[in-house]
């Protein structure tokens, strides 16, 4: 019998999607509900897609979204993380 624990879901029809639903996810962990969509599509982000304040304290915290083909075999790799934190600071 399926339950939530051995059900798949489906990943979201594009990226824009997967944003926003991490967006969500972060507003909810980080307990925030002005946790927002860093600037709009074609604008530069310098690293942060989602940002927000960890439980609406007073240090900022910032969230990039990377989405990986499930069927390739692709990873996020160390060089990419790297290569985001730059950008961010």
């Amino acid at each position: 019998m399926p339950t939530f624990y051995n059900s798949q879901i489906p990943p979201p029809a594009n990226w824009q999607d997967f944003q926003t639903l991490c967006c969500d996810l972060w507003r909810e962990i980080w307990k925030d509900p002005n946790t927002q969509e860093n600037g709009r599509q074609g604008q530069p982000q310098h690293g942060v897609d989602v940002y927000g304040r960890p439980d609406q304290g007073d240090d900022w915290a910032g969230v990039q979204c990377k989405g990986k083909d499930n069927y390739s075999d692709k990873s996020l790799t160390q060089k990419e993380v790297e290569n985001e934190i730059k950008k961010a600071l």
